[in-house]
Parts: structure tokens; C-alpha cells; sequence
């Protein structure tokens, strides 16, 4: 199908001599921005930072984030105010049109009469409202003037009124511009910097000289005229507009046709304009132009894209406009609608950079003057240009020839493609399956390489291989799913992607290396345009909010950003939608829907200044409290904190806020936020300071205003009611112990002599025990001589009558002892078992086992305790000859023994108990009592040898040694 001639719809030309009207306006303040009116006759910006308008509808207040009216109802003497005054301590003077003056107290934040102003009214007749105001600081006088021939009233604190001359004023050396803020009252010559003013009671002569001083057209002065002095800069205001007069006498008017009545320069350095009918207007002061071209363009025509050549600005439009612009008049030099297709996408530079072309259309020329043609041949050049391949591609064998005849060719077939594109696809026989896409859409930015080629996309980054595969979407990941590519560069063979909605995007090799978002100082992750400044190593971004500029280094295998700057509407842009970018001249053009905007690319404003955060006070319930220190009830524990700053250049997180309980920094994290509100609950009792500071777009901390105040504890936990108590209870605690040691001292004694008499006892009933063990040993052995008596067995008879006698002396000395040593417990035991021995002949058999550590030490142990478990298990257990009857002392610790009496006879159970050997038990129970009621550690066990056979009886002491 052949395509369809283009046809010009219409070229208009525009006069070479028009120029576009620059403009600096960010931002214009009306009443349907919260100003009371549009009539606004003074404009302050106070030492905190507020900005106070004068209306004929009361008083305004700018925060930065919205107005705050206040008229008679609030405290206002009249509704109409023409202008405002600031004193030494803050307070706002305000005069109105009655002639009456209030005032707004800074600290108080209320509004009220000034106590004199009946006497000023008597004072002047000429004018109503008192036209200025100074103050002397160090005197505490304020000065009242209201016109040129009037005489001056000082007032000062104490009340004292005083009226001058004008010429007094003057003489005194003292009173000048810096104090009254007056420019044009008197009738001399004044100089400020660099500027002389001459001025004349005759309105036509100060009208003459100000003329001739300015260099302005007749037309400029007007009876009403304000002069401001701004840096080096001359400010007038006047009636047909707002004029910047610069120190070599050239000016830049701006507000054409607007009355401007006021102007100030904020600490951030934006210009405020009020007008007559129009409200506020806020301009930037800063290196960047913006120029309007909406009344240039048709109905919903938009600006597209824009191209340097030849150090001018072609632009195209949607739909099918170009313009030919010279940035330095400004002036539109071309200006022609296309009707060849409905968005001239990309123009394309030929080999030499001397034109520009897409389709049939092209822009050339030389030296400083460019033309728009228009070439009908275009379904022949592209005929001619797919014949040109099918002739050439195999009839030329050779490469590098065939490459340098079609770049011949298809300029003169004045098809438009980037030649290196072509090259690539000519080497690598894609030249058909692109050709289409390339007449029609024109590809603006690929990025090749000897086996593929990167092309942006709607639907994301198109893969377009050299040999026979298909062309593909890169899978980047599922997080970059199906995104729109807007623009593409290449820097160092890594791929820039500006996508809508996911920043920017580094690829390299089908992989993502580095993903800038907005958490990388972006203003915006959707990104409309990018542009490489290699020169510079900068990347400019434009965003759907603005510029944002990184820095780039190049490392052998890295690719590193960093950000610099962002700009934005408020910086001067003359819309916050950036849809392309483009160097003229070393200016960088952001072009958006409503005009253009140059920026010098070296722009930068002061990143030094932090605006001061202004601490509005503190709302504890329904009260709020401007003063600090304040002091509140343990039950006031629920805070909130106001506060505001006021900058046109707000970023994300413009606050930051801590709280600092006793002094204790370390434990206090700053707090990010862009809430004006902090609420802080079930604050603890302390000493409290709440810190706040803020920081504009690109700024630094400002230093931190602070609030001092006190959470009381409870009345029961004030520190000197504890006290009280605590002393109180130390008293009392001290009595109470005192009297219980007393009782507890009179106790003691009375058991003291209660145990010393329970121990004498004890001592006695011990004692008592084993004088009853003595018969029982006599009874037995006397038993036993007697049977040898009888037996005549006269040799063993006299030896155990001589045992005996050692035995019965042993035990009668051993009696009277609590301990004894162990060498004579075994001595009295091994005598007592050789008696039985003898008398038992060949009944049982013995062993004495001691542990070294015993003998070693040479403890001593209760006497008389082992031998009647001895003598019970000699007598009730061998009923039978062959027994075995063993005796172990064992070292136990440094307190405790144990003594084991062992037998392998009958059993426990199985013994014939009699009377005598239950008592010899009971004795040694009775006497372990004793020891265990004077806290000795000791116990008796008697169990089975053997617990399967039920035969044998062991008998264990576990008992005290010294």
C-alpha cells in the first residue's frame, strides 16, 4: 500500500522581531488561596520567618503552608491596613486606614490598641493613616510620620511625646533609611550603596530625576511609585508593572500591566510582589527563565521534545508542530504545523549534525539561520531505500564497501535514520524486519553491540538480536515487570532505562545493576527524559516533579551515582512536568507542556541556609502554653507539640523532633516527619526538653529550637515527701530494732543459761548412760569367768579375769569424757571382742579395719558407742560357729565419720533380741539424741548385710570427730 503524501495543513511564520515575554512567576496567591482579598498593600516578612500581608480586609499571615486571616475580631483597630512595622522586640505595628495603629504582641500572640493613638490623631489633620514608622532600639522611642510636610512624633516607653521638625529628624545624624524605612520623604540627597536618589518636594521633578536615573520609558513612571533596594539590585514598584533595575542601568520588567504595590526579598531569597487587583505573586531570584509559550501553541497542543542545532531550540509539538526558537532573545525565529503524521516522535540528526530530519520532513541551514523543508518524495525514498537494499546486499561482496555506498545512498533518498543504526542492521541483515518501525516511529536511542541491540519500549527494554532470533522483552526481574522505558542512554557500554514508575534503571548484560528511586534523592520514580552530560560527568533527569541531577564516575568495572541537586517549580521551572531535556548554548532547556525553562547547568542555590523552624507552643488538654518552664501535674502527662517553618523549598521530612527526659541525650533518636503536630502520651515525671528543627529541599538541620517544662511525680513521690517518709521509717525502724535488741539481749541471757543448763544436764544424763554401761559389761564378763571357774579352766579364766580388770578400768575412765581418742576406742574395742573371743570360743572370727586419715589426724570420737553393737551382734548373731564379725571406721569429711559393725549371722530379724541387747540399743539411741540436741550431725541405721538373702546385720554410725 503506497502511503499517503503528507499535506501541509499551514506554516506560520512569526516575526523575527517578537520576542517571548520571560517570566519568573512560581506561585500566585489569591483569594482562592486563602488571602482575605485581592487588594494587597504591604508585604513584611517578620524575624521569625512569617510573612504578613496588609489588605482592605484585614491582616494575613503566610506559615508557608497556608494563610491565617485575622480582622476587628480578633483585636484589628480597622479592617483596612496599609502597611506593617516591626519593633526591636518583635511586635508588629500595624496602620490602618482610620489613622488608628495596632499591634501584635509576639510574645502574647494577640492583637491590641496602641495606648496613644487618640494623641496621634490629634497630631495629624493632612492624612488619615500614618504613612511610616521607625523605632530607635537603644532609646526605646518610635517615630509616627505621615506626610512629607508633616512634623515627626516621637513617643517613647515611658510615654513621654515629643513633636519634630523634619529638619531635626534629619540634623540629629542619628535617624536615617535603616531606621524609618523611608526612601522618599525628604528633600535631600541620600545615598545607599551605589544608588543616589535626588529627590524634590515638586512630584513632576522627583519624577524627572528618578527617570533619568533609571533609564525608563515615560511610561514606566507614575505619580505612585515604591523603590526597594535588594542586593545590588533597585526594586521599583509602580503601576504598570514590577521593575528589577540592575547596577550597569539595565532592567527586567516583570508583571507587565499589573499594579505592584509592595515587594520583599525572603531569607530564602524568592521575590514577594503584592498588587493592587491581583493578589500575591511569588518569583524566583535565581539565573533561571522560563518562557511562556501557551498562547503559541493551538488548542491542546503540548510541547513534545526538544533539539539543539545550529545553537537554537527546535521543539516539536503533539500533535505535528515545530518551532524554531533563539534562547538568548528569546524570540520564535519558525514556527510550522505538520499534518504528516499526529506526533513528529524523534528528529533524527544526519551524519554532519547540520539538520535535522523525520520523514519527509527536515530542518537545515547554515551559519545562524535554519529552515524548515518539506521533501512529498517519501513513499519514494522509502521504495527506494528497501530497492537499495535488496540490490546491493549480496551484488557488493564486500562489507565496508557496501557500508559506505548506502551511507551515500540513503541521504540522497533523504530517508532520516541515525547512520549507525542503519550500519548495524545492514551488517546484520535486519534491515526489513526494522524498516517500518523506523519510518514510522523513528527510533531516537538504542544502544548497540556486535550481537544484539538494546531499543526502548512501552512494554520495556526490546532485545533486537544480529542473527535469526526473534526479537524479545529482557526479563529484568518480576519487580520490573512489564515497565515502560521513556528514554535510554549509554554511558561505558551500561544502559540507562528512564521508566514511569520505577526510577532509573542501570542494565548491563540483560542484568540490572543499580535501581536510583526516589530514596536516592530522586524527586520521582517516574522518569520522562534523561540526558548525559559527558563533558560535565552529570545526568540530568526529568521527572513528573521536577529535575534531579546525579554525578557520575566511571570505575574499570563500576558504574557510581551520586546526588547533587534536584530543581523543581519552585526553584523557577515553569511546570514541575519535565518531558525532555536538552543542551543549547552550555544551558540546559527543560521543556514541558506550558514553555520552556533555561538553567544554567552550573545552577545551584544556597544550600548553606536552613530555614528556622518557628516552635508554636505547647497544648497540654485544652490550654496552650507559649512560655517555657512550665511545671505540670503527674495527671497533665499527655502532650502536644506544635510547630511550623516557613520555606517554599520543602523536601520530604522537613522535621526532625526528640525528647530529652533529664538531660539524657543518648538515649534520645531524632524523629523524622513532615507532620506540624507531636503528640507524646503518658509522659513519666522528669524534666523534660522537646527539641525541633527542620530543613528545606537540599538543605541542612537547621539548629534546633527547644521547649523546657516539668512532669510532677505523684504527691506521695515528691522527692521531699519521701524524704519525710524515709526519715519517718528510719526513726522508726531505728526504735523498733533498738527496742528488739534490748528484748532480744535479755533473751539471749535467759538462753543462755537455759542451754547451759540443758548441757549440764545432758552432760550428766550422758554420763549417766554410760555409768549404766559399766554393769552390763560386768555382769556379762563376770558371767563368762565363772563358766571357765566351773569348767576348771584356770590359764583362760586368770587371762580374761586380767582382760577384764583393763576393760572394767577403760570404762570407768572413759565414762567421764565426751571424746576420746581413737587409738583408745580401739584399744578398749579390740580388748572387749578378744574377751567374747575367749569366752565364744571358735563361735566367730573378727577384723578391725581403720582409715590412715583418721589415725593420721588423731581424732577423738565419743566413747562407748561401737562396743554394744558388738557385743549384740556377738551375742544374738552366731548361732552358729564360723561367723565373721567385722568393724570399719571410714573417714567421711573434716566433720563426719562412719562406723560400720557388719555380721554375716542370722539376720537382724532372726535374732533372739533380749532385754539386755534391746537396751544396749535404746542407750546408744538415747545418747545419739543427746548429740543430735547440741546440733551434732549423727544418725544410727540398722539394716540386712545381704537385702536378697535376708542374711547378716550391718549397723551404721554416722557420727562427729574433733
Amino acid at each position: 500500500m503506497k502511503l499517503l503524501v503528507p499535506k501541509i495543513l499551514f506554516i506560520i511564520l512569526i516575526g523575527y522581531s517578537k520576542s517571548i515575554q520571560a517570566q519568573q512567576v512560581v506561585k500566585h496567591f489569591t483569594i482562592e488561596d486563602g488571602l482575605p482579598s485581592n487588594e494587597v498593600y504591604f508585604v513584611h516578612q517578620d524575624k521569625s520567618g512569617y510573612l504578613w500581608f496588609c489588605t482592605d480586609r484585614g491582616v494575613s499571615r503566610y506559615n508557608g503552608y497556608e494563610f491565617t486571616n485575622f480582622t476587628t475580631a480578633d483585636g484589628l483597630t480597622n479592617n483596612t491596613v496599609f502597611k506593617c512595622f516591626e519593633d526591636w522586640d518583635g511586635n508588629i505595628w500595624f496602620t490602618c486606614i482610620d489613622g488608628s495603629v495596632t499591634i501584635f504582641d509576639s510574645k502574647k500572640k494577640q492583637f491590641g490598641e496602641y495606648k496613644h493613638d487618640a494623641w496621634l490623631k490629634t497630631k495629624f489633620t493632612k492624612q488619615l493613616w500614618i504613612h511610616n514608622i521607625g523605632f530607635r532600639k537603644e532609646f526605646k522611642e518610635v517615630y509616627f510620620f505621615r506626610t512629607k510636610s508633616d512634623s515627626v512624633q516621637r513617643i517613647n516607653s515611658g510615654g513621654q511625646k515629643v513633636t519634630l521638625s523634619k529638619e531635626e529628624v534629619l540634623n540629629s545624624g542619628d535617624l536615617g533609611y535603616d531606621n524609618f524605612q523611608i526612601l522618599d520623604y525628604y528633600n535631600r540627597e541620600e545615598e545607599r550603596g551605589f544608588w543616589h536618589f535626588y529627590y524634590s518636594t515638586e512630584d513632576d521633578k522627583s519624577r524627572k530625576g528618578i527617570e533619568e536615573l533609571l533609564n525608563l520609558p515615560d511610561s514606566v513612571i507614575m505619580p505612585s511609585f515604591v523603590f526597594y533596594q535588594s542586593d545590588s539590585n533597585l526594586v521599583v514598584c509602580q503601576n504598570n508593572g514590577f521593575y528589577i533595575v540592575k547596577r550597569d542601568g539595565s532592567n527586567e520588567q516583570m508583571l507587565k500591566g499589573i499594579g505592584s504595590l509592595s515587594f520583599v526579598k525572603d531569607r530564602e531569597g524568592f521575590y514577594w510582589i503584592t498588587t493592587k487587583y491581583n493578589g500575591v505573586f511569588l518569583l524566583s531570584n535565581n539565573n533561571l527563565i522560563s518562557f511562556d509559550l501557551k498562547n503559541k501553541l493551538k488548542t491542546n497542543e503540548k510541547l513534545y521534545s526538544g533539539y539543539e542545532l545550529k545553537g537554537r531550540l527546535v521543539l516539536t509539538t503533539v500533535p505535528n508542530g515545530v518551532f524554531i526558537l533563539d534562547i538568548e532573545k528569546p524570540k520564535v525565529l519558525n514556527q510550522m504545523f505538520y499534518g504528516g503524521a499526529k506526533i513528529i516522535r524523534y528528529l533524527l540528526y544526519d551524519n554532519d549534525s547540520t539538520s535535522l530530519s523525520y520523514r519527509d520532513l527536515r530542518i537545515s541551514g547554515m551559519d545562524s539561520t535554519l529552515y524548515l523543508n518539506l521533501d512529498n518524495q517519501s513513499e519514494k525514498n522509502i521504495k527506494a531505500l528497501l530497492d537499495l537494499l535488496e540490490e546491493y546486499k549480496h551484488t557488493i561482496p564486500n562489507y565496508a564497501l557496501r557500508k559506505e555506498y548506502f551511507r551515500s545512498r540513503i541521504l540522497n533518498v533523504g530517508t532520516s535514520y541515525g547512520c549507525s543504526f542503519v550500519e548495524w542492521v545492514l551488517k546484520n541483515n535486519k534491515l526489513s524486519d526494522h524498516l517500518n518501525l523506523q519510518v514510522h516511529g523513528l527510533l531516537r536511542n538504542y544502544f548497540e553491540c556486535e550481537e544484539y541491540l538494546y531499543m526502548e519500549s512501552h512494554l520495556g527494554l526490546k532485545k533486537v538480536y544480529a542473527d535469526s532470533r526473534p526479537t524479545e522483552i529482557v526479563n529484568l526481574g518480576d519487580e520490573f515487570e512489564s515497565i515502560g522505558i521513556s528514554d535510554l542512554d549509554t554511558i561505558n557500554k551500561v544502559t540507562l532505562l528512564a521508566t514511569k514508575g520505577h526510577g532509573v534503571i542501570t542494565v548491563k548484560d540483560d542484568s540490572v545493576l543499580v535501581n536510583l528511586r526516589k530514596n536516592n534523592g530522586l524527586l520521582s520514580d517516574v522518569i520522562n527524559t534523561l540526558y548525559v552530560d559527558r563533558k560535565s560527568s552529570q545526568i540530568w533527569f526529568g521527572t513528573d516533579k521536577g529535575i534531579s541531577i546525579f554525578s557520575f564516575s566511571l570505575g574499570k568495572k563500576s558504574l557510581s551515582f551520586k546526588w547533587e541537586r534536584n530543581i523543581k517549580q519552585i526553584d523557577g521551572l515553569i511546570s514541575k512536568y519535565v518531558n525532555d531535556l536538552e543542551i543549547v548554548q552550555d544551558k540546559m532547556i527543560s521543556i514541558s507542556n506550558k514553555g520552556i525553562t533555561v538553567i544554567p547547568k552550573d545552577f545551584a542555590y544556597d544550600q548553606s541556609y536552613s530555614p528556622a523552624v518557628c516552635l508554636k507552643g505547647l497544648q497540654n488538654g485544652d490550654s496552650t502554653y507559649l512560655s517555657e518552664n512550665e511545671v505540670f501535674s503527674h495527671a497533665q502527662n499527655n502532650i502536644e507539640f506544635h510547630y511550623e517553618v516557613i520555606s517554599m523549598r520543602k523536601g520530604l521530612k522537613t522535621y526532625q523532633y526528640r525528647l530529652i527526659k533529664n538531660g539524657n541525650t543518648y538515649t534520645s533518636d531524632w524523629n523524622l516527619t513532615d507532620d506540624r503536630t507531636v503528640k507524646i502520651n503518658n509522659l513519666s515525671p522528669g524534666n523534660y526538653k522537646f527539641q525541633v528543627s527542620a530543613r528545606a529541599a537540599n538543605t541542612t538541620w537547621s539548629y534546633p529550637k527547644e521547649y523546657t517544662f516539668t512532669i510532677q511525680p505523684r504527691f506521695i513521690d515528691q522527692w521531699w515527701v519521701r524524704g519525710i517518709m524515709i526519715l519517718f521509717l528510719g526513726v522508726m525502724t531505728y526504735l523498733f530494732f533498738k527496742k528488739r535488741e534490748v528484748r532480744l539481749k535479755r533473751e539471749s541471757k535467759l538462753a543462755l543459761a537455759i542451754k547451759e543448763l540443758e548441757l549440764e544436764n545432758s552432760q550428766l544424763e550422758s554420763s549417766s548412760l554410760r555409768g549404766q554401761m559399766s554393769p552390763h559389761f560386768v555382769f556379762n564378763v563376770l558371767n563368762s569367768i565363772q563358766k571357765l571357774i566351773l569348767k576348771e579352766e584356770k590359764d583362760d579364766a586368770n587371762k580374761l579375769l586380767i582382760r577384764f580388770s583393763r576393760l572394767v578400768r577403760s570404762a570407768l575412765k572413759y565414762s567421764r569424757f565426751e571424746f576420746i581418742p581413737i587409738e583408745d576406742e580401739l584399744a578398749f574395742l579390740e580388748n572387749y571382742i578378744n574377751i567374747e573371743h575367749q569366752r565364744f570360743r571358735g563361735r566367730f572370727k573378727y577384723e578391725i579395719f581403720v582409715d590412715k586419715e583418721l589415725m593420721e589426724y588423731g581424732v577423738k570420737i565419743p566413747p562407748l558407742l561401737i562396743q554394744p553393737l558388738c557385743e549384740n551382734a556377738i551375742k544374738h548373731a552366731f548361732l552358729e560357729d564360723g561367723g565373721t564379725l567385722k568393724v570399719f571406721f571410714i573417714y567421711k569429711d573434716d566433720n563426719l565419720m562412719e562406723v560400720i559393725v557388719e555380721d554375716d549371722g542370722v539376720g537382724m530379724l532372726n535374732m533372739t533380741q533380749s532385754k539386755e541387747s534391746s537396751l544396749g540399743i535404746r542407750i546408744i539411741e538415747d545418747r545419739l539424741r543427746l548429740f543430735e540436741a547440741n546440733g551434732c550431725n549423727i544418725s544410727l541405721k540398722i539394716k540386712y548385710a545381704d537385702i536378697e538373702t535376708k542374711k547378716g546385720t550391718k549397723a551404721v554410725i554416722v557420727m562427729p570427730y574433733q
